[in-house]
C-alpha cells in the first residue's frame, strides 16, 4: 500500500476492505498466489492478464491501472504467471524508480502505464556498441577473432547487412521474424593491434535480456518505448537511450582501458535486413 509518506506491506491475505480503499496499491505476484491479484482480473477488464488465456503468460506485466476499489486511487500490477515473470516485471520497476532495502517511492503519473507496451511488428530497434580497448602493455601475439556473423549499416537508407565469415552460414544464427524486437550490433578495436576487430549480431526477442557472451555480459536490455527509446543497464549504470542518441562512458579493469558508445538508431523497417 502506498501513501505519501510511506509504503506499508502486507500480505495478499492481510489487505483489509478498507485497505483496498484507501490507498494506491502495488500489487506483486502470480495469479495462482496472490487472490488479490485474481480479484483485481475479475473486476477490472482492462488489466493485461498473466494467466494460459492471456498473452501475459511467461513475460513481466508492469502496469498502472485505476483501483477497482476506488476510482480515485491507482493500481500498480507488478505480476507474472510464474516467479520470473513476476521477476521481469520487478525489473521494469527497478528501471524506472529508485529501490530502497525497504522502500519503495513511486510517482504515478496520471494513472498511465509508465511504459508503451509494443513497437510495430514490421520494425525492430537498431543499437550499436563500440568498443576501443587500450592495454598499458599489449600482451605477446594479442589477437582478436571475428564472430561468424558480421554486419554493415548504412545510417542514411536504414539497411542492415549481415553476412557470416570464414565460410559459415548463417542458418540458424539469426530470424528475422515479427518477435524480433531489437538486434545489438558490436564492433570493438584495440589501440595498437592492427587491423583487429570484430562484429557480432545477437537477435533480442523477449526482454529483460542479458547477453552471455563475455564481451556483451556487461549489457541488459531491460524496456523499451514506442517511439524506439531504449531502457539498457551497463556495469550498473541505467541509461536510458532515446533514439538517434548516444552515451558514452569509460572504464579501467587491470590494465585494460574501455572507451564505449552505445548509440540508439531506433526504430528501423525489417525488410531492410539482408541475411547473406
Amino acid at each position: 500500500m502506498a501513501t505519501k509518506e510511506k509504503i506499508v506491506i502486507k500480505k495478499d491475505a492481510q489487505l483489509t476492505g478498507g485497505d483496498k480503499f484507501n490507498f494506491n496499491l502495488i500489487v506483486i505476484g502470480t495469479p495462482c498466489t496472490n487472490s488479490v491479484l485474481r480479484e483485481i482480473y475479475e473486476t477490472t477488464p482492462d488489466a493485461t492478464k498473466v494467466t494460459d488465456e492471456y498473452p501475459g503468460e511467461n513475460k513481466g506485466i508492469l502496469e498502472i491501472l485505476r483501483s477497482p476499489w476506488n476510482s480515485t486511487k491507482a493500481l500498480l500490477i507488478v505480476a507474472g504467471s510464474d516467479k520470473w515473470g513476476v521477476k521481469a516485471g520487478s525489473e521494469l520497476l527497478e528501471q524506472a524508480q529508485d529501490i530502497e532495502n525497504d522502500s519503495i517511492i513511486t510517482e504515478w503519473k496520471q494513472l498511465k502505464a509508465i511504459f508503451a507496451r509494443t513497437i510495430p511488428l514490421d520494425k525492430y530497434i537498431f543499437i550499436e556498441i563500440r568498443k576501443r580497448i587500450k592495454f598499458e602493455s599489449l600482451p605477446p601475439g594479442l589477437r582478436i577473432d571475428r564472430y561468424p556473423l558480421t554486419y554493415y549499416f548504412d545510417e542514411l537508407s536504414g539497411n542492415l547487412k549481415i553476412w557470416a565469415m570464414g565460410g559459415l552460414s548463417t542458418k540458424g544464427k539469426l530470424t528475422i521474424s515479427d518477435d524480433l524486437v531489437v538486434l545489438v550490433g558490436n564492433m570493438i578495436t584495440i589501440e595498437g593491434v592492427s587491423g583487429s576487430g570484430q562484429g557480432i549480431m545477437p537477435p533480442v526477442y523477449a526482454i529483460p535480456f542479458s547477453f552471455q557472451r563475455k564481451d556483451l555480459d556487461f549489457l541488459k536490455i531491460i524496456y523499451f518505448e514506442g517511439d524506439g527509446t531504449v531502457y539498457l543497464r551497463y556495469r550498473d549504470k541505467k541509461i536510458v537511450l532515446p533514439p538517434n542518441q548516444e552515451y558514452k562512458m569509460s572504464f579501467k579493469e587491470s590494465n585494460e582501458t574501455y572507451m564505449l558508445n552505445i548509440k540508439n538508431h531506433g526504430l528501423l523497417y525489417k525488410e531492410r535486413i539482408s541475411v547473406e
